[in-house]
């Protein structure tokens, strides 16, 4: 299971509103945070 998160309080006051990826289980990377894209870093197959 991966972990996403968006930043709060004064950090979201200042207008940071990205979306991270704290966790990404082995075998996935994370492609673009914002859609939740990740792939398999094996065969780069995206994973809806």
């Amino acid at each position: 299971m991966s972990r996403l998160s968006q930043a709060d309080g004064y950090a979201y006051v200042r207008g940071d509103i990205a979306t991270r990826a704290d966790h990404v289980p082995a075998g996935f990377a994370c492609i673009d945070p914002e859609t939740s894209s990740f792939q398999c870093s094996k065969c780069q197959v995206l994973i809806p």
